[in-house]
């Protein structure tokens, strides 16, 4: 999974660049709202918690069923690409639109939350992946491995949800910080 994401990555620092160069001498909008998406949404607190659970741990739920089908592998694999192009897309436009000091902000609305997501969402998409291949070569939805792959989607469930809380809860005051200091905003 970890080749797929590096793969959207790529993709999504190398789109950014080829796009803005296309509008030279106009504001890029979508990199405006893409930067929005991640500043003060008006929200704190138990508000916040209840909305990032709603966006993130939904689609993680689905994620984790659809390891029961078919869907499993395609999903986990186009999931993992989705992944790093978001990442690469923040950091690159970050920069394009504000230089090397949106750079350090682009980092700062990732951290630290995304040191928690992106190896635990890459370990979850690795588990839907080989729970759903075992689907696909008919070892059954009951084989031996459904109670490991309930068990360990759970615990890698619960280590994803303390990136959330860091989302949450110390990422805003990080990015307050950072554009206070760097005068950005």
């Amino acid at each position: 999974m970890i080749l797929f994401f590096l793969i959207g990555f790529l993709l999504g620092t190398i789109l950014p660049n080829v796009l803005w160069k296309t509008k030279t001498g106009q504001e890029a909008a979508a990199s405006l709202y893409f930067l929005t998406t991640f500043m003060d949404t008006g929200i704190s607190g138990k508000e916040y918690l209840l909305e990032i659970l709603k966006v993130r741990g939904s689609y993680l739920v689905l994620c984790v069923l659809c390891g029961f089908s078919i869907f499993g592998v395609p999903l986990s694999v186009v999931s993992s690409c989705i992944s790093g192009l978001q990442t690469g897309a923040v950091l690159s436009v970050s920069v394009l639109q504000f230089g090397l000091t949106g750079g350090l902000v682009g980092l700062g609305f990732l951290m630290p939350q995304y040191l928690v997501y992106v190896p635990v969402w890459l370990m979850i998409m690795e588990e839907i992946y080989r729970k759903s291949r075992e689907i696909w070569v008919k070892d059954g939805m009951l084989s031996v491995r459904f109670r490991e792959y309930c068990l360990r989607t759970a615990v890698l469930s619960l280590a994803y949800f303390l990136g959330i809380l860091l989302e949450c809860y110390v990422n805003p005051m990080l990015v307050e910080k950072m554009t206070e200091v760097l005068k950005l905003f």
